[in-house]
């Protein structure tokens, strides 16, 4: 069986036809006149070197490594170089030669959503595993899988990936398409503490276009929002605790103390869709200072448990599975 019957229309192919000129219009950077393989997409055509992909990319080495035919000969050519069809966008394509070229647009900044997409989607389907994990890093840096790191809205100042719609609803898309599961849990619950449900369920206007959840992460956080006040209540359920008088050294101060913390952490302003109603939110010195000095080691001691595990339960929360343990098991990894 030759090469390009062998592989399936997502990945590359030799083209078969008479062509064997093209259009200079049709040129587009990287075009190299030494290079030895054309790759077309979407009509038009990059001139690279068969080196450069393999070494890159674990499925263009194998695909150069594969002898074609000696009587297959309408193989398309294009100025003396075969040429292979990718069924990937201009755009994609063109981020990730010049990412093999030059990394003179890679810096230390925020890695642009346009660049984080084309290595996370092209990165997986390749096998390019550099860049991939270059854009893995960049994602995981900006959305936490630890409770440490999870302090909003303090790590959304610090995102490792920039121009994103303002409800993240692009990095969410992109997040479950290529299999990085456990930055979802994070995504979601900001969406559903920040982004009104009609945006949710209908999406809303970005720049003239409209961007909204595919419909599994759209399903995802409308049931994962019912289910944030729930962690929210068990994060405070110490504020039912009742303590045993020889437990307190100031009975009446800290009922006050108590009264006046949930009457804090219950309020109207609080309500999920807002910026409140946080599950993980730390321990407040302003908490503190209304208890004895016994009940403020229990009571804060408390907080930090029920915060670890309102965390422990987020994933199954949005039904991504049972734990971040699973959750990590089941991604991609290149």
């Amino acid at each position: 069986m030759s090469l390009t019957n062998s592989l399936n229309e997502n990945v590359p192919k030799y083209r078969t036809s008479e062509t064997t000129t093209t259009q200079q219009g049709t040129h587009l950077t990287p075009w190299f006149d030494d290079g030895n393989v054309v790759l077309a997409v979407e009509g038009k055509h990059f001139r690279v070197h068969r080196s450069v992909l393999a070494l890159y990319s674990e499925i263009f080495k194998d695909m150069f490594s594969c002898p074609q035919p000696q009587e297959c000969n309408d193989q398309e050519m294009i100025e003396g170089c075969p040429v292979v069809t990718l069924h990937d966008t201009i755009q994609d394509v063109q981020i990730i030669l010049r990412a093999f070229y030059s990394r003179s647009y890679i810096n230390n900044h925020a890695m642009p959503l346009s660049v984080t997409t084309a290595f996370l989607r092209l990165g997986k389907k390749y096998l390019i595993s550099q860049l991939f994990n270059e854009a893995r890093d960049s994602v995981e840096n900006s959305y936490p899988t630890m409770l440490i790191r999870a302090q909003w809205p303090s790590f959304l100042r610090h995102l490792g990936v920039s121009g994103q719609d303002k409800h993240h609803f692009q990095m969410i898309n992109l997040a479950r398409e290529v299999g990085m599961l456990s930055v979802l849990p994070v995504m979601f619950t900001f969406c559903c503490r920040a982004c009104p449900l009609e945006y949710i369920v209908e999406g809303y206007e970005v720049c003239g276009s409209r961007v909204e959840l595919t419909l599994e992460n759209k399903n995802a956080c409308i049931l994962g929002r019912e289910k944030l006040p729930e962690l929210y209540q068990e994060t405070f359920s110490w504020l039912k605790t009742r303590r045993e008088a020889s437990e307190c050294t100031d009975r009446d101060r800290c009922a006050a103390g108590i009264e006046a913390t949930r009457a804090e952490v219950w309020s109207p302003e609080r309500s999920i869709g807002r910026t409140g109603h946080d599950p993980f939110v730390t321990w407040d010195m302003r908490w503190g200072s209304r208890f004895c000095p016994k009940c403020l080691t229990y009571y804060e001691r408390e907080h930090q448990r029920a915060r670890e595990n309102a965390w422990a339960q987020l994933p199954a929360v949005f039904r991504l599975g049972s734990s971040w343990e699973e959750l990590k098991r089941n991604e991609t990894a290149l």
